[in-house]
């Protein structure tokens, strides 16, 4: 479904530049920021993944999943919801969900992972339970864009080592 939106938004796209699922998540927040760019406000499309990622958190402390969005929703929430990345709960429009739950946890593991979060700082922002998943992925996206900072990652992970250097 994400190849097909990536493949009917942009034509030319070729799938032997993806080796893996980061490449493939990174590729659909790029054509949406793309697109974004072409057809709304700058500050739209530039404020349309750092939402994702703060819905994304607000989300992994719900058991649920879900966020609530107080009325009225913002032009970024609407291109959201339009872009199928999120979806209403209810009839009310105030609670929503992601449509896939790996975006949701990639989302907010390439956030913490550019803000430098180590594992003991995760359950200072998410439940302890959710941890899990995002730390298999901040362990990839850190071995891709910081191999000194996965080196700390894996560290304190394993070891329990914090290395404040």
């Amino acid at each position: 479904e994400i190849i097909a939106k990536i493949r009917s938004e942009t034509p030319d796209f070729c799938l032997n530049g993806v080796t893996d699922e980061i490449d493939l998540w990174n590729k659909f927040l790029d054509v949406i920021e793309e697109r974004e760019v072409g057809s709304q406000d700058m500050t739209i499309a530039e404020d349309l993944v750092p939402m994702a990622a703060k819905l994304a958190r607000e989300g992994l402390n719900q058991d649920d999943r879900t966020f609530m969005v107080n009325p009225p929703l913002s032009r970024s929430l609407k291109r959201l919801i339009s872009w199928g990345i999120i979806l209403a709960e209810n009839e009310n429009n105030r609670w929503f969900r992601f449509r896939h739950e790996k975006l949701q946890d990639f989302l907010y593991s390439r956030d913490a992972a550019e803000r430098r979060l180590l594992p003991s700082q995760l359950k200072g922002e998410i439940k302890e339970y959710r941890t899990r998943n995002i730390i298999v992925w901040m362990d990839q996206i850190y071995r891709r864009i910081s191999p000194t900072y996965h080196k700390r990652f894996t560290r304190e992970l394993f070891l329990g080592e914090v290395d404040n250097g």
